[in-house]
């Protein structure tokens, strides 16, 4: 079915397993399938064919269905496959009929009345009305096969027509094809599949459609006849097998032509604050163009993008996934960021001599400053000293903040070209004999 397309109805669903899968009569086999809630069950499976053990003529000739196709008109392309020689018998003009019509038995017509005859006219094969399909002779292929134990195969060189085998409308049945090997195949042991198929008009109205296949075919040496020429050892073998497929008559009433499309977005937000990073738009395929109103099924890519001053965190709860296959109407990837701690780093400056004193207590040059941004410190002059040198674990005196506090210390030494000046004070007092003070100055 199209997804592009809305269906009116329901589908029943089935389970096919494929003989060419299975080679063996047992198959174990584990499957692993993906459950409701996203997780992975194993599941075991046995796949037994034992139907050669209950028929032995399926190992001359066994038919089934390989493949139905259902059409929007309610009909149904189905596809034959019909297995012969499994058991690799010696096989002299072999032929071999397909009918849609079920065969109801043989009636052989032989060209010299007798005992032991084998050489016929016709198998005088009957039929009953029951046709539910048409075949396409267009579709029949004749290959050389490998026969499985589940009565699939694997094929192999494909015969030509004319050369090989010959393909005839039934004389008995307009309905039915007549196979006859000819050529290098006339007499042959080899394991041959003959592939099929046809048109079921309406599968609303049948609940099953049939096939059969009929190989006859002598065994033994040719030897001389007194009746025709030439004869077999054996008598004719005539064995036939038939098949249906089941329809599960789904009730699709009505198909809408309108194609279904979908397209795909992606938006980048802060969680904490709501505040949009990068305007939402249309996702672009590998080609750069925007999946916007695209076929269903498209592939899609997206992913996490940097924003300075934040780092992404998770997809938004009602997020679609990153990755995925476009599906019907509009899908959001939403990415969700959150703000990074800012670094800050503080620089300061002191200036002492290399005796300890202390020129100019410590201060900042920057407090809580952002990394990364410069600073710059100064040289001074203090009377009696010259600079001499940066302090052994000084930072530089001009940087770049970095994350922490860096520490700029200036070292100086008492400059003896610099005389340093002695002052001194006088003071006088005028005091009387008994000791009374009259005045005090000071100069």
């Amino acid at each position: 079915m199209d997804p592009n397309k809305i269906y009116n109805g329901t589908i029943n669903i089935g389970t096919y397993v494929d003989r060419d899968y299975f080679k063996n009569k047992v198959n174990k086999v584990s499957h692993e399938i993906k459950t409701a809630d996203g997780k992975t069950a194993t599941v075991p499976l046995e796949v037994i064919f034992d139907g050669l053990d209950i028929h032995p003529g399926l190992g001359e000739v066994s038919v089934y269905g390989k493949k139905t196709i259902d059409n929007s008109d309610g009909s149904s392309d189905i596809a034959w496959a019909t297995v012969i020689n499994k058991v690799k018998v010696e096989m002299n003009d072999a032929t071999v009929y397909i009918s849609p019509d079920k065969i109801t038995g043989v009636k052989p017509e032989y060209r010299v009345p007798g005992d032991n005859q084998t050489e016929w006219n016709t198998l005088g094969i009957k039929y009953d009305e029951n046709q539910a399909y048409v075949i396409n002779p267009d579709t029949i292929e004749v290959y050389e096969v490998d026969v499985f134990d589940s009565m699939g195969y694997s094929k192999g060189k494909q015969l030509v027509k004319g050369t090989d085998y010959t393909v005839d409308q039934s004389e008995l049945n307009p309905h039915a094809y007549v196979i006859n090997f000819i050529g290098d195949y006339a007499s042959t042991n080899k394991q041959f599949v003959i592939e099929y198929g046809g048109k079921v008009p309406n599968t609303q109205n049948i609940g099953s459609t049939t096939t059969d296949s009929l190989v006859a075919y002598y065994e033994g040496k040719r030897v001389d006849s007194r009746y025709y020429g030439y004869d077999y050892e054996h008598p004719i073998n005539i064995v036939w097998n038939a098949a249906d497929i089941n329809f599960n008559n789904s009730s699709i009433t009505g198909i809408t032509s309108e194609d279904i499309t979908g397209s795909v977005t992606v938006v980048h937000i802060d969680a904490s604050t709501g505040k949009t990073l990068k305007a939402e738009d249309y996702v672009v395929d590998s080609q750069g163009q925007p999946l916007h109103d695209v076929e269903q099924g498209t592939p899609y890519t997206t992913k996490s993008e940097n924003f300075e001053g934040y780092r992404f965190t998770t997809m938004g709860y009602n997020s679609d996934p990153a990755t995925g296959e476009v599906k019907q109407g509009l899908q959001r990837v939403i990415y969700l960021y959150v703000p990074t701690e800012a670094k800050k780093g503080n620089v300061d400056v002191t200036y002492v001599a290399e005796d300890g004193t202390v020129l100019e207590k410590t201060s900042d040059v920057v407090k809580d400053g952002k990394v990364g941004s410069t600073y710059e410190t100064t040289q001074k002059t203090f009377d009696g000293y010259k600079f001499k040198r940066m302090g052994e674990f000084s930072a530089d005196a001009t940087g770049q903040v970095e994350e922490g506090t860096k520490h700029v210390v200036y070292v100086y030494t008492k400059n003896p070209e610099t005389p340093v000046e002695k002052k001194g004070n006088v003071d006088v007092t005028y005091v009387a004999e008994d000791g009374t003070v009259l005045e005090k100055q000071v100069m």
